[in-house]
């Protein structure tokens, strides 16, 4: 299974931008950040400048980790002054596993998915990746079973 797989079935289709991808800039206040999240009941939004380049991620957990830094992000903090600056990215043909295992390693529950011009066309989280390889197990069992009960 391959990225490109996970955003059709989110009902992104490859060709068509950003699509559903939340975004928000760099400069907007933590507060609108936090409702946004809770808004589209997501755990992390992607940062990008007037360009719509990706210049960070903003997730619950940056927010958190400025709480318990600072003991208070306020409405004078913006994302700029909370988010993650070094984005690990993916792309389209991306194997699944692979990024699991990167997910896992990096300690990240949210990749961006980009183009070959690094243009955000995108997500996944690591709840589509188990979903995807839930959903690939339980066809290959129900494949397997067909086939031995075809073989009796």
């Amino acid at each position: 299974m391959i990225v490109k797989n996970i955003l059709k079935a989110k009902g992104r289709i490859p060709g068509d931008g950003a699509g559903n991808v939340v975004t928000i800039g760099p400069d907007a206040a933590i507060a609108d950040a936090a409702r946004l999240l809770w808004a589209r009941f997501i755990g992390a939004v992607v940062v990008v400048d007037g360009a719509g380049e990706i210049v960070g991620l903003l997730s619950e957990r940056d927010i958190v980790r400025g709480l318990a830094e600072g003991g208070c992000v306020d409405l004078c903090h913006t994302v700029k002054d909370l988010m993650t600056r070094n984005v690990q990215v993916c792309h389209e043909n991306d194997n699944v596993v692979t990024l699991l295992e990167t997910m896992t390693r990096l300690r990240v529950r949210h990749l961006p998915v980009v183009d070959d011009q690094r243009k955000l066309i995108g997500i996944v989280t690591i709840g589509d990746l188990v979903k995807s390889r839930l959903d690939q197990a339980h066809l290959d069992m129900d494949n397997l079973v067909e086939y031995v009960a075809t073989v009796r």
